[in-house]
């Protein structure tokens, strides 16, 4: 009977082998989705805008999603395609808290999506101060210099980013949900006679 069991066992773990990978559904171990909180920060941060704009470059629409010039958009349609973009967004950070076995908490979640709504995805799949920060568990002055990296238009510190990278280090790191910081500040230094 023991061997029979045995031989049943050894049969399928050999079955199970032999199928294609596509076959077996992996699920990821972290399902979080994006908070209430966070929607009403992303709302508030990008405002809403019935008619599509240009923005560095990128036509947006709405609060801050995809558009194509002389497209328009009301308030209901612009909030399913912001959390539209959301679910796509939620998945990444998922797979990317999968990959390296974090445990994150809610706020945790939500500024890394809030963060990547703003910035994109590639940070998560190059080597950088804040994908590190974020990986190894980083302190407060690393975390918050890491993500501050992120708050240039082009080579130039700029104000409003700032600000918003402050806010979302402060959803990171303290779970406190609102458009601008009221821990944290930040000073630039001009060293072209400032």
């Amino acid at each position: 009977m023991r061997n029979r069991v045995l031989c049943l066992l050894l049969a399928l773990v050999l079955v199970v082998a032999m199928l294609p990978a596509t076959a077996v559904t992996a699920f990821a171990a972290s399902e979080m989705v994006s908070s209430d909180d966070l929607i009403n920060c992303i709302k508030e941060y990008e405002g809403f805008r019935s008619q599509a704009y240009l923005s560095g470059g990128v036509w947006s629409i709405g609060y801050g999603t995809s558009a194509k010039p002389g497209d328009t958009v009301t308030e209901q349609e612009a909030e399913q395609a912001l959390r539209a973009h959301l679910h796509s967004l939620e998945a990444t950070v998922n797979r990317f808290a999968d990959k390296y076995n974090l445990k994150l908490t809610q706020n945790q979640f939500d500024a890394l999506t809030c963060f990547s709504y703003n910035c994109g995805v590639a940070w998560m799949n190059q080597s950088g101060r804040f994908r590190d920060a974020v990986v190894n568990g980083a302190s407060e002055a690393e975390f918050l210099f890491a993500i501050s990296l992120w708050a240039n238009n082009g080579t130039v510190p700029d104000p409003g980013l700032l600000k918003r990278r402050l806010a979302e280090a402060d959803m990171y790191l303290n779970g406190v949900y609102l458009q601008k910081s009221d821990i944290y500040t930040y000073t630039i230094f001009d060293a072209n006679g400032g």
